[in-house]
């Protein structure tokens, strides 16, 4: 996997994720209790920018649904 150099934006963290979904369920690993886990852990508080109404949290709760 290429590594990342610079931060990531939501979008951009969203990709990366959708990365690492495919790659693990490719792999036989569900990924869903992992992101779920990291979820509970995660930011509820709303980002600056154009997708301020994707909290950290619920986007991992709810990745399945995106995929």
């Amino acid at each position: 996997m290429k590594r990342i150099s610079r931060p990531l934006d939501t979008r951009g963290t969203i990709l990366a994720l959708e990365r690492l979904y495919s790659m693990a369920q490719d792999l036989g690993i569900d990924p869903m209790l992992h992101l779920e886990e990291v979820g509970l852990l995660s930011s509820d508080e709303a980002p600056a920018g154009a997708l301020a109404n994707t909290r950290m949290r619920g986007l991992l709760a709810g990745f399945h649904e995106r995929v």
